[in-house]
């Protein structure tokens, strides 16, 4: 999965691919259409800059439609476009009325093998746009001054998902929320530091110990701090034993 940049490659024909984790917020005003940069100005603002400006949707249907043959098209209904080199990207577009972004919408996307990023600016994107949205996505209920800041945590979360990106194979399976809970409490050398000690049970070189307590900690951390997740955790009668102790 990779974010495409139609002006990165020098010669024709050879394809410039950045890093899944690289962004670049350059792809779409070069997709816009003529050389004018006025595309995101707020319909009636002529002199005036006190209004919020606004992603128009010349743009967005142009980027997603460039004849370029590095940009691949994706509108959901016609013809393949004629120079897709690959199957066609799922279209993102950030929102304060989109889907709630958690873990289990990360996995999903890192499943696509194309994300595009659509970023609306100050008042967002022309509603007519929506039409090529694929999904929808709103970080929380807060407003910031553009979808790039958005974007790059949806592309963070994304990619460590993602075989390779993470120094071990599983290393984002134990992670708060990948099972549903908070993640249990980590230590690391020394084994005192300022009088607080490392739990001895994780030194004990006992396996099973150590992952009982490690569960019990997720649980007693989960039910302290966000309670509203164990509604959608299956629980083993062990854990709900140790539930109801904690009173």
């Amino acid at each position: 999965m990779g974010v495409e940049d139609p002006a990165s490659a020098e010669e024709p024909g050879e394809r410039g691919v950045r890093p899944p984790s690289e962004f670049t917020p350059r792809v779409l005003p070069r997709c816009a259409q003529g050389a004018t940069r006025e595309w995101n100005s707020p319909v009636g603002c002529s002199t005036e800059r006190g209004l919020s400006e606004r992603l128009d949707v010349p743009p967005a249907p142009r980027a997603d439609e460039s004849a370029a043959p590095r940009v691949p098209a994706c509108p959901r209904t016609g013809p393949e476009p004629r120079h897709a080199d690959g199957p066609r990207p799922t279209v993102v577009f950030l929102a304060p009325q989109g889907r709630r972004f958690d873990d289990a919408l990360a996995c999903e996307l890192a499943a696509e093998e194309r994300l595009l990023f659509v970023c609306g600016h100050y008042e967002g994107i022309d509603e007519r746009a929506y039409a090529l949205a694929d999904v929808v996505i709103s970080l929380g209920d807060y407003v910031l001054t553009s979808g790039e800041l958005a974007s790059m945590v949806v592309i963070d979360a994304v990619v460590r998902k993602l075989p390779g990106v993470l120094g071990a194979a599983d290393g984002a399976a134990d992670e708060s929320f990948a099972s549903g809970l908070l993640e249990y409490p980590q230590y690391t050398r020394p084994a005192v530091f300022r009088g607080a000690e490392v739990p001895a049970v994780l030194l004990s070189g006992d396996h099973g110990a150590v992952a009982r307590w490690r569960r019990e900690q997720s649980l007693a951390r989960t039910a302290a701090l966000r309670p509203d997740l164990l509604e959608g955790v299956p629980l083993t009668p062990d854990d709900r034993k140790f539930l109801e102790n904690l009173g």
